[in-house]
C-alpha cells in the first residue's frame, strides 16, 4: 500500500510476521525506480491529474490549501501538476530517498527486540539521504475562486485551521454535521483544515 499527502509519502506491505524482516532491505536498501517504471508511472500521473482538475471536490480542496498556507508554502501549492522531469525525480532520489527522516514501522512480530537489532544491521548500508528541516507551514487564510460558468453548479466550501488532535477535529466535524445537515451542509476534516461544503444552482 502507498498514500502520499503534502506531509509525508508511506509505502508497506502486509505479510506474515516471519517474513517481516525480508522486506526492509527491499524497501530502504534494494529499492530502485527504473527507467521504464519512471516513464509509465509518470504517463499515469498526468492522467491521474487530468482527471483530478475535472472533480470539483479535488479544485476546492486544491484552493482550500493555496488560501489557506499561500504558495510559499509546501501546503499551500498544488498537489496535482502536469509536468514532472526525469531529472527532477533522480534528484529526488538522491537527496531525499534515505533513512533521515523516516520511520520504520512493523505490527506482528513475536520478538519486538530481536526485529529491531536485526532490522538495524539491515539498515547499516542503505543511503542516509538529507536531513532537511520541514518547511514551515503556517495557517494564514484567505479565498480563492475558480469559475466554471458551463457547468451550472455553484460548489463552496469553508475551512479554519483544524487541531492538532485528530480526535478533536472528530468531534468539531460531528459537530458542524449535525448544525448544518438540515441546511444540506456537510463537514469534513482534511489534514491541517476542518470546514463545511454546499453545493447548488449557480444562480443560487
Amino acid at each position: 500500500f502507498t498514500t502520499v499527502d503534502r506531509n509525508c509519502a508511506v509505502v508497506g506491505y502486509t505479510v506474515v510476521p516471519e517474513k517481516a524482516l525480508e522486506l526492509v532491505p527491499l524497501l530502504a536498501v534494494d529499492c530502485s525506480f527504473e527507467k521504464w517504471d519512471v516513464r509509465d508511472v509518470k504517463e499515469l500521473v498526468y492522467t491521474e491529474s487530468a482527471a483530478a482538475s475535472e472533480s470539483a471536490q479535488i479544485v476546492l480542496t486544491e484552493n482550500l490549501y493555496a488560501a489557506a498556507y499561500g504558495p510559499q508554502s509546501p501546503a499551500g501549492r498544488p498537489l496535482y501538476g502536469t509536468a514532472c522531469s526525469t531529472g527532477a525525480i533522480k534528484s529526488f532520489r538522491s537527496r531525499a530517498y534515505g533513512l533521515n527522516g523516516a520511520v520504520l514501522s512493523a505490527t506482528g512480530v513475536k520478538d519486538h527486540g530481536a526485529f529491531c537489532t536485526e532490522a538495524e544491521s539491515m539498515l547499516t548500508d542503505s543511503p542516509a539521504g538529507t536531513s532537511d528541516a520541514p518547511a514551515a507551514m503556517t495557517y494564514l487564510g484567505g479565498e480563492s475562486r475558480v469559475a466554471v460558468p458551463s457547468s451550472g453548479i455553484a460548489h463552496v466550501t469553508l475551512a479554519f485551521a483544524g487541531p492538532a488532535s485528530p480526535i478533536v477535529a472528530d468531534v468539531i466535524v460531528q459537530f458542524l454535521n449535525i448544525s448544518g445537515g438540515d441546511a444540506g451542509v456537510s463537514a469534513y476534516s482534511v489534514p491541517g483544515l476542518v470546514g463545511m461544503y454546499a453545493c447548488g444552482e449557480a444562480s443560487s
